[in-house]
């Protein structure tokens, strides 16, 4: 299967589901089987959606729409939630807790920090502006190419960071 990056144009609208914990291979395939299988059945008020989904470094599930194409409906985008919430269940991952942070470790490993913790990873020089981290929020496939592993100062998490005295 081709990368959303490459089978979709940048305008494409994507939604990031960022796992709990790293999935192993054999969950991988059995998730990226099904997430295939749903967008190309996808649909939106009978008229097929040009989607794509795909897993990013066997921890994010990515969903996208051309929506040049045909628009998602609010049903359409509950019946995505609805078999991530199923996937999550039969894996027994958590796909929807938006309070971790995922981000690169001083050894080029994934790791998650919880919000609360943030902080004292920041005052121990264990986190910094320069840290890679995974922008979720990311909105079309273009960003999702080129703006979705960034240093943290590129993000909303830029407010942990002493800003520069101005003289």
């Amino acid at each position: 299967m081709q990368p959303i990056t490459e089978s979709l144009p940048g305008h494409a609208r994507v939604w990031v589901y960022q796992a709990n914990r790293e999935l192993t291979d054999r969950e991988v395939a059995v998730i990226q089987a099904t997430l295939q299988q749903f967008a190309q059945t996808w649909e939106s008020h009978g008229h097929p959606l040009a989607a794509g989904a795909e897993i990013l470094h066997q921890r994010f599930v990515v969903l996208a729409v051309d929506q040049a194409a045909h628009a998602p409906s609010g049903c359409s985008i509950d019946k995505s939630v609805a078999l991530l919430q199923q996937i999550g269940q039969q894996h027994f991952i958590d796909l929807f807790d938006r309070t971790q942070v995922a981000h690169r470790d001083q050894h080029g490993a994934i790791v998650t920090t919880p919000l609360p913790k943030l902080k004292a990873k920041v005052a121990a020089g264990e986190f910094g502006p320069d840290t890679l981290v995974f922008n979720t929020l990311v909105e079309n496939v273009a960003h999702l190419r080129d703006q979705f592993e960034v240093p943290a100062a590129r993000t909303w998490l830029a407010r942990y960071f002493p800003q520069p005295q101005i003289v």
